[in-house]
C-alpha cells in the first residue's frame, strides 16, 4: 500500500468521524426560530466517535423544548447503533438522558443503560452485524419542579443524552438518535 493511498484512507475516515455530537438533525428547521412545545426529533447527522468512558453524545441546540407545563412528562427515546460503521468491533454501550441536568429515569447510575457488545470479554465475541442500544427515559415534571424549584416549569427543557464506551475504549463509530415528547400524565 502507498503511503498516498494511506493518507487518501485517513482523511475519509477523518470526514466520517468529523460529525459531533453539536452538529445534528432535526426537525426544528434552521435556524428554528420558535422552539416546539410538545415534541422535537434530532440525530447525528453521521456516525459520530463514541466517547471512552461517559460523554454527551446529543444536546442543545437540538434537543430544547420552548418551557416544561404542569402536569406533564418529559418522555425520551433514544437509540445508539454501530450497525454498518463498525461491525465486530469489541464495546460496551451506555447512554442515560437529563433534562436541565437531573438524570432522568430510570437513572441506572452510575452507566444508565448497558449492553455488553463483547467489551467485557464476557460475551462470546464482539456482535457480528454491529450492536444497537434502545431506551426509553421519563421524568414527572411536577416531581422534578418541586425538588428544584424554578428549573422546570415556564423554562426551556434542554435535554442531553450521554453515555459511550464504558469499557473504556471509545472512539469507536456510532450513530445516535432521540425523539424527546411534553406528555400528559
Amino acid at each position: 500500500m502507498t503511503r498516498l493511498s494511506i493518507r487518501i484512507g485517513c482523511a475519509v475516515l477523518g470526514l466520517l468521524f468529523a460529525a459531533s455530537a453539536v452538529h445534528a438533525a432535526d426537525s426544528c428547521l434552521a435556524p428554528c426560530a420558535t422552539l416546539p412545545n410538545k415534541a422535537r426529533h434530532v440525530s447525528t447527522v453521521g456516525p459520530i466517535a463514541l466517547p471512552a468512558g461517559v460523554g454527551v453524545l446529543l444536546t442543545t441546540p437540538g434537543a430544547t423544548l420552548k418551557k416544561g407545563i404542569k402536569k406533564k412528562v418529559i418522555v425520551v427515546e433514544a437509540t445508539m447503533t454501530s450497525g454498518g460503521v463498525a461491525v465486530l468491533a469489541p464495546m460496551v454501550l451506555s447512554m442515560f438522558a437529563t433534562l436541565n441536568g437531573v438524570t432522568m429515569e430510570p437513572t441506572g447510575a452510575p452507566l444508565g443503560t448497558v449492553t455488553d457488545c463483547g467489551g467485557t470479554g464476557l460475551s462470546p465475541l464482539p456482535v457480528m452485524f454491529g450492536c444497537t442500544l434502545s431506551a426509553t427515559f421519563w421524568l414527572d415534571l411536577d416531581q422534578a419542579e418541586a425538588a428544584s424549584p424554578g428549573t422546570f416549569k415556564g423554562m426551556p427543557l434542554t435535554v442531553a443524552l450521554k453515555g459511550g464506551d464504558v469499557a473504556g475504549v471509545g472512539g469507536m463509530p456510532v450513530l445516535v438518535s432521540m425523539a424527546v415528547r411534553q406528555e400528559a400524565k
